[in-house]
């Protein structure tokens, strides 16, 4: 655990809550449960194998082991933007987009990768972006959001977005970004992601165990190639090799169980409870959470027929609640997780 389990635990608590109440009061003014996107940064690597540690391919017995990596590149950073999608539907007809952010100062690089990227004529959206920290501030997630979550339309439902505890996503400005394009921002709790967040649980670890071997096996046919010296891929190549690997619906199919499985869209009146599995079933049940959600879902009910409660900005925030400051990743701030 990233933090103590009893801060989990009340996290954990909040979070199931929050999305609850929030869940019944968009069935009682719209007629429908709200869909959910869960947006999340992963870091990768020029060399993802060898920052992970990876074993070196050698012969038994060899007394010496060639060193063909170069080791900056194990530590050359760079982010993925994910997004996963709750709605099968929605994935049926276009896979969910994705975001690469590579360490750089400057726009010159950047206007080289979008036109590289540009030129590929993807079906589905993929951006690329610098920045000197190789992670998002405010800035960029404002623009990612802009670029990557659907226009508001006359038939456009409201939605959940997750994010987690980032400190540069929990701003006003983001939070009000996000209602103008009819999405209800949610906040992971600081440590939390680990059970709850979809792109955590059910997407990043594929992706990472795909991305790990087909970078791999690219550096060894360069390595070949080359016949001597260190090898390293260019960030066109890393471009492509996740491209490729996030072209997979499997993975994003997937991803949309996880709703169900982290105990996020089960049923509000309990008949699902048993697809909760995981770290999330050992949670819920331990907390008796449908005892909780069951008193807050009645509480938001009662007020909305009595006419204190409504789908307005005021009212959907007040069924936010704050997680308490503990001082056990309350925010996670800029570059906090980078090596």
């Amino acid at each position: 655990y990233k933090v103590p389990r009893a801060v989990l635990a009340e996290r954990l608590l909040i979070f199931w809550i929050m999305v609850a109440k929030i869940r019944k009061l968009c069935l009682l003014k719209w007629n429908y449960d709200p869909d959910c996107k869960n947006i999340d940064q992963s870091p990768f690597h020029v060399n993802e194998a060898g920052s992970q540690a990876v074993g070196t391919l050698a012969l038994k017995g060899c007394p010496t082991v060639p060193l063909i990596e170069d080791h900056c590149a194990t530590r050359e950073r760079w982010s993925l933007n994910s997004i996963t999608d709750s709605s099968v539907a929605r994935l049926l007809k276009r896979q969910p987009g994705f975001e690469m952010m590579f360490k750089a100062d400057g726009h010159t690089l950047e206007g080289k990768l979008q036109d590289y990227l540009f030129s590929k004529g993807l079906p589905f959206r993929v951006t690329v972006v610098t920045g000197p920290s190789g992670s998002h501030r405010e800035e960029y997630i404002l623009n990612f959001l802009d670029k990557h979550l659907d226009k508001v339309t006359p038939c456009k439902k409201w939605a959940f977005l997750f994010l987690d505890a980032y400190e540069p996503g929990k701003t006003d400005n983001v939070w009000r970004f996000c209602w103008q394009r009819r999405y209800v921002l949610v906040t992971h709790g600081g440590g939390a992601s680990m059970v709850t967040q979809t792109n955590d649980t059910d997407l990043h670890e594929g992706v990472r165990k795909r991305f790990v071997e087909k970078q791999t096996a690219m550096l060894m046919t360069k390595a070949r190639i080359a016949g001597w010296g260190l090898v390293a891929l260019t960030k066109e190549e890393n471009m492509d090799i996740m491209i490729d690997v996030m072209s997979d619906p499997q993975l994003h199919l997937t991803a949309a169980k996880g709703y169900k499985l982290t105990g996020t869209t089960v049923a509000l009146d309990g008949t699902e409870d048993h697809k909760i599995k995981r770290e999330a079933a050992d949670f819920w049940n331990e907390l008796h959470v449908r005892d909780h959600v069951n008193s807050a879902v009645a509480d938001v009910e009662a007020r909305y027929r009595a006419g204190t409660l409504d789908w307005t900005y005021e009212g959907v925030q007040s069924l936010i609640t704050p997680y308490p400051t503990i001082g056990h990743l309350d925010e996670l701030n800029i570059g906090q997780e980078d090596e």
